[in-house]
């Protein structure tokens, strides 16, 4: 039986939802990535909203696609092994898809879309749970601490997938049949190859139901993070940019990765 495209044991994609504008703010208003999209001021929660509103999820009539990266707890419990970088991000002007989308200009239209939902609830709300528990079993009975019917809840809280970051395709051509591929995850989630699991992922999809031919990827060098990412899924470098990019330390080299898909018989 054929696998099911855009889901892993650990990690799925999924379309973008209102619920999803506090991380979609968190990481566009992160300064940090401003000199990789190019952006040059904050976006508000209602420019950011009415881009939510405004896409279609139609890749055909947007010409980009935008979809969440979420993982199920098994992966949470490894989180907190990882490092505390940058970001992780490859796309140097994702962000002109909020400009284009809420009728921005100027430097927005350069700015690529890195960007939502919150920092992820599911821990905290499993802490709570457990910690109610254990002031349970000590205010209560022994029978009542082992009531069946809160020990579903705890573990299906548990259960609950965390949503930790975005990969989007842009520049769709459906004549050419290729897009750019791009990717931003939160600081605690990098390195723990839920990037690559994303990126494999959006591959098959991109391939087996966008008939899309090839991905390409506008990557800093600079961003080890990214460039391990892409080179290790396969993605090879075409061709160096030179001073491509102006950011407040200077202008910058953006490398080009390429990638030819193909569709699994």
């Amino acid at each position: 039986m054929t696998a099911p495209l855009l889901q892993s044991p650990t990690v799925s994609l999924r379309p973008l939802e209102s619920a999803d504008l506090p991380l979609m703010y968190k990481l566009e208003n992160d300064t940090r990535l401003w000199d990789t999209t190019s952006a040059v001021q904050p976006l508000s929660r209602g420019t950011i909203g009415r881009f939510i509103n405004a896409s279609t999820g139609d890749i055909y009539k947007d010409r980009q696609l935008r979809l969440v990266i979420e993982i199920n707890h098994s992966v949470l419990e490894d989180r907190k092994q990882g490092t505390a970088e940058k970001p992780q991000a490859s796309m140097p002007k994702a962000s002109q898809r909020l400009s284009s989308a809420v009728g921005e200009a100027g430097a927005d239209t350069e700015r690529k879309s890195e960007s939502e939902a919150a920092m992820p609830k599911a821990s905290r709300r499993l802490s709570l749970a457990v910690g109610e528990a254990g002031a349970d079993t000590e205010r209560k009975s022994e029978s009542e601490a082992a009531n069946p019917k809160h020990q579903i809840e705890i573990e299906e809280i548990s259960q609950t997938p965390t949503s930790v970051g975005f990969i989007d395709l842009t520049n769709f051509s459906p004549r050419h049949q290729r897009a750019e591929v791009g990717i931003c995850l939160l600081p605690e989630y990098q390195q723990k190859r839920i990037g690559t699991e994303a990126l494999r992922l959006m591959e098959d999809y991109a391939a087996q139901m966008l008939h899309i031919h090839q991905l390409y990827a506008y990557i800093n060098p600079a961003n080890e993070i990214s460039t391990r990412l892409f080179s290790s899924a396969g993605y090879r470098l075409v061709g160096t940019l030179r001073d491509w990019v102006k950011t407040s330390s200077g202008y910058v080299p953006i490398d080009i990765r390429q990638k030819k898909i193909e569709k699994k018989q």
